[in-house]
């Protein structure tokens, strides 16, 4: 999977593994199929020069979010344990510095800056299952 945005010269794709990976509890993100793959929204951050992604922690508020902003190229990509920890150090080879947890689309439109977001950088050594921890924790 590939973040999408303003840089074109995104590092390599990052593809995960079969379904089998798949845990008992996932997070969830926006994906589309790109040019290189699938590939997830890439939102610059006011007052920085760095992207933030979406993650959500449950499916309803990741399919609530699709909803209000009619993405009709998006959907639903459910995330493991496992699978987050093969893809957060891929984030930051793309210039990604934060996930945006359990985002709230209709105060993104409105200019507020208090979602929730996680240093990537924080989050290189960590496990998958420490990664969803923190995810949880977060929201």
């Amino acid at each position: 999977m590939k973040a999408s945005g303003s840089d074109s010269d995104r590092s390599e794709e990052f593809t995960f593994d079969s379904e089998s990976m798949r845990g008992s509890h996932n997070i969830f993100i926006l994906t589309r199929e790109g040019d290189q793959g699938e590939e997830t929204p890439v939102f610059p951050l006011r007052n920085a020069s760095v992207d933030g992604i979406l993650v959500f922690t449950h499916r309803e508020a990741a399919f609530l979010y699709l909803q209000i902003a009619e993405w009709t190229t998006y959907q639903l990509r459910e995330v493991s344990p496992l699978e987050l920890e093969q893809w957060v150090p891929a984030l930051t080879r793309d210039h990604v510095a934060f996930l945006i947890v359990n985002a709230n689309r209709h105060h993104q439109v409105l200019g507020d800056t208090a979602q929730r977001a996680i240093n990537v950088q924080a989050l290189q050594d960590l496990t998958g299952e420490n990664l969803y921890q923190e995810i949880l924790a977060a929201s």
